[in-house]
């Protein structure tokens, strides 16, 4: 890849970080889901977390979240230019990291030592139930909670993409499950949930599940 092309992706995620959240209701949506994982990790760690895995980070939209509780942060993305975005835009720490890494392979072992892993706005883009539970066992390591959203199919949202894609011909870009599906993919996971939060109940799809370890000898 040329420096030419390097620095127009890099551009790319930078316009993208600048416009994904600028409009009334993205604003709107963003608080609310800030609040929400606040909310999630408080009532699960209190205000202290050493060490938190972020992947897929992108541009590093939840790394001042993330650091309200005075962590360490190991921010991951399968896109190098939104592992760099985040490494040059966000306030880090000595201990924090960024590399390259794909949730469908083992994370690297700057993660191994994680507390949580914070994955959010991820799973609705993988449309493989088995690779769903891949991702979220990797996010589950040798044992560790997780924080992770998924797009919950029983609300209006849903619906609405289901119309429109009939209407146009064309398929439905994201992946909506139901609430027994995605219990079920992470039990495979050898994960259960443990806390569950709606965006917008029976409005838009976005849930956030936090996730806790099931025991070898009770699964």
């Amino acid at each position: 890849m040329t420096s030419q092309a390097t620095a127009a992706d890099g551009n790319k995620v930078g316009e993208y970080a600048r416009k994904r959240y600028s409009g009334f209701f993205q604003r709107l949506v963003d608080r609310r889901e800030q609040t929400l994982l606040k909310r999630l990790l408080a009532e699960r760690f209190g205000g202290h977390i050493p060490h938190v895995v972020d992947i897929p980070c992108g541009y590093g939209r939840f790394h001042d979240l993330l650091k309200g509780f005075d962590c360490r942060i190991t921010s991951l993305d399968s896109n190098p230019h939104m592992v760099a975005r985040t490494r040059d835009t966000t306030q880090r720490s000595d201990g924090d990291r960024t590399a390259r890494a794909d949730v469908l392979e083992p994370l690297p072992a700057a993660a191994e030592d994680a507390d949580v892993a914070f994955c959010v706005r991820l799973m609705q883009h993988i449309h493989d139930g088995d690779n769903r539970s891949l991702a979220l066992r990797n996010l589950r390591g040798t044992g560790r909670p997780v924080l992770v959203s998924y797009y919950d199919r029983a609300c209006i949202h849903a619906w609405t993409k289901r119309l429109a894609s009939r209407l146009s011909g064309k398929p439905i870009r994201i992946r909506m499950i139901s609430r027994r599906q995605f219990e079920g993919e992470a039990a495979r996971a050898g994960l259960r949930v443990r806390r569950r939060r709606r965006l917008m109940p029976f409005i838009h799809a976005q849930s956030f599940a936090l996730l806790e370890p099931v025991a070898a000898d009770a699964r």
